[in-house]
């Protein structure tokens, strides 16, 4: 592992790259570590000890991820607002119209 580098420049491994040792890295080799794979993150250890239940949802699928009904529908709300440029009346229409989602549009 002596020519091992800690880390490859900003967490991006290269593709295929592997040294003798079958990693690219100190910091690849530790990430695919056995005994840290099974570790939950911080943020699930701390919900999870409060009683909140904690749901990752894979990145960039908006099919998945309940906030794009909730901003949606919002949006639908505020366009039926009449329209205005005083910063009072967005403000008032913009929170009634998060107001206005149901809560099972946020409910998954």
């Amino acid at each position: 592992m002596r020519n091992t580098q800690a880390m490859c420049e900003g967490f991006k491994c290269k593709k295929g790259a592997n040294s003798e040792y079958g990693q690219c890295c100190c910091c690849r080799i530790l990430f695919n570590e056995l005994d840290f794979i099974n570790v939950p993150s911080l943020l699930s250890s701390l919900c999870a000890k409060n009683g909140i239940p904690v749901q990752f949802l894979p990145k960039f699928s908006p099919e998945l991820n309940p906030i794009k009904q909730c901003w949606g529908y919002a949006k639908w709300v505020y366009h039926e607002c009449p329209p205005s440029s005083a910063i009072e009346d967005v403000i008032k229409n913009a929170r009634k119209a998060l107001a206005s989602v149901p809560l099972e549009c946020i409910q998954k």
